[in-house]
């Protein structure tokens, strides 16, 4: 036979006498596929299962054995591709490639499957292990080891966020796994809708987000090829004082205020004065400077109890200590120093 040693589905040439009746090859005890080429000739393919020993041929008249002994070898794995490209751990995934025969471990991002079968030299089943985050699939045999050009996403995980609450454009840092490739953040919008949030791919386990215009009190939505996972908290939006027009005036003068989120406003003080106030929209109320007020911080308490403070002073003027007397017909007092006062001179 030719040549005397091959992998898995290598094609071998079988020379001999009286071969035209032969009905079964094997390769030490392993069924091959076969065809008779001549009388005297067979093209079999090594079989998957294969192992070191005699190649045999059967027929009617009678089974004969070769005299030296065929060697399997085995070629580095390679995987052309596995399906589901993601999934949970100890979900079961198809691997498919070549050289599997032999294998003798497979890893997801170098973590060993929980288990695995060779099924035949191009498909491997294995189940995804836990605690092993996203990345590569690799199956190593004798002849070395094969890694995936693409990445299995195992499905995101959110442990937690911090800080809980906070205005609009807060920075906030999602803690969790498996975020490699995340393409989407959202937070909840009015009507249980979802807004989309700027973000930053720190790591696998750590994404820094910046909270939306318009987001509302509600949960955090994370999307990546591994799937789409809901943080089981809400994140809350607390009102954010942007600007004062005018930013200063005297008692019982009003102030229109810019900001975000002023729907959930209970009292506004004006350095820890109580003021009152008229709820235009959510960006936008008028605040009466009281009697009493003083220069300091305007401050926002939310329904929940939730207290934000302006970053700037609003200016309370007071009543001005100067003042303007009038005298009629005052003198004109000219360069010559005489007095012009009325009329001409005579």
């Amino acid at each position: 036979f030719d040549p005397v040693a091959g992998t898995v589905g290598t094609l071998i040439l079988i020379n001999g006498a009286n071969l035209s009746e032969v009905t079964n090859v094997n390769f030490n005890g392993t069924n091959a596929l076969f065809t008779r080429s001549a009388p005297d000739q067979i093209h079999a393919v090594v079989p998957f299962g294969a192992t070191n020993g005699p190649i045999q041929v059967v027929a009617p008249s009678g089974t004969n054995d070769s005299v030296t002994n065929f060697t399997v070898t085995f070629g580095v794995p390679l995987i052309s591709g596995f399906s589901p490209s993601n999934g949970l751990p100890g979900g079961e995934v198809q691997i498919s490639g070549l050289h599997f025969s032999g294998a003798t471990n497979v890893t997801f991002n170098g973590v060993p499957a929980l288990f695995f079968g060779v099924t035949s030299d191009t498909q491997i089943s294995a189940f995804a292990p836990g605690g092993a985050s996203s990345g590569p699939i690799t199956v190593a045999g004798p002849a070395g080891a094969g890694q995936s050009t693409n990445l299995f996403f195992f499905t995101p995980r959110l442990t937690g966020f911090s800080p809980a609450k906070g205005p609009v454009a807060t920075p906030v840092t999602l803690t969790g796994s498996n975020f490699l490739g995340t393409t989407s953040v959202k937070f909840t919008a009015t009507n249980d809708t979802r807004i989309e949030a700027d973000f930053t791919l720190v790591s696998d386990t750590q994404l820094d987000v910046l909270v939306p215009t318009n987001a509302v009190d509600g949960a955090i939505t994370i999307t990546s090829p591994g799937g789409v996972i809901i943080s089981p908290a809400n994140f809350q939006i607390l009102p954010r004082i942007d600007a004062f027009s005018p930013p200063w005036g005297p008692v019982n003068s009003d102030v229109v205020v810019n900001g975000h989120t002023f729907e959930t406003i209970a009292s506004v003080k004006i350095n820890g004065q109580g003021a009152g106030y008229t709820y235009h929209s959510s960006t936008q109320m008028t605040v009466r400077i009281p009697s009493g007020a003083s220069t300091g911080p305007l401050t926002l308490t939310t329904t929940p109890g939730d207290v934000v403070s302006s970053s700037s002073n609003l200016v309370v003027t007071t009543a001005t200590d100067l003042g303007i007397t009038h005298r009629p017909d005052p003198a004109a007092v000219v360069a010559d120093g005489h007095d012009h006062r009325g009329g001409a001179q005579g």
